[in-house]
């Protein structure tokens, strides 16, 4: 058992002994012997990593297998609606979908607005909350973003800039 550790450890120092060429023995020993306390400890940390990932990514899978089947439960209950309470259905997902899309947009202006008010009252960005276009059949117009011409001529070595 002695001869074969000893063997063990010539041939670990020998295969890691021209680490750096700089190095004297005594050093390319020394880092041998870090490297080879510093490996479980190193190891045990990535493996915990890894675990980490998996367990994660189980989860994330698990809650789109579980999504999956309320879209399937959801689906077979719409089934069995008639037409009218299907429109009714059609119509209040509509509505709940149209909630959510003012909602976001709520917290995004919050945001862009608490982002102003780190910069000490001066507007960090100047923040327009997204057009919202409507279908042509209806009453309102649909957006028309502004349109700008510009012109630019060099004067020498200075450039200049009009816009319209």
């Amino acid at each position: 058992m002695k001869a074969l550790t000893s063997l063990v450890l010539i041939i670990m120092v020998g295969a890691c002994a021209p680490l750096y060429p700089h190095n004297t023995l005594g050093e390319d020993i020394g880092e041998v012997a870090i490297r080879i306390v510093a490996c479980p400890i190193t190891l045990c940390m990535s493996e915990l990593g890894l675990h980490e990932r998996r367990r994660q990514q189980a989860q994330e899978e698990a809650q789109a297998l579980a999504y999956q089947k309320q879209q399937q439960r959801y689906q077979q209950w719409y089934q069995t609606l008639t037409p009218e309470e299907q429109a009714r259905e059609d119509y209040n997902q509509m509505e709940l979908a149209e909630r959510e899309r003012d909602r976001a947009a709520l917290r995004q202006s919050s945001a862009m607005q608490a982002l102003g008010m780190m910069n000490m009252g001066r507007p960090l960005l100047q923040y327009m909350p997204p057009p919202r276009i409507i279908a042509p059949n209806t009453a309102m117009p649909m957006y028309q973003p502004p349109t700008r011409r510009c012109t630019s001529f060099v004067n020498g070595q200075i450039i200049n800039t009009t816009c319209n």
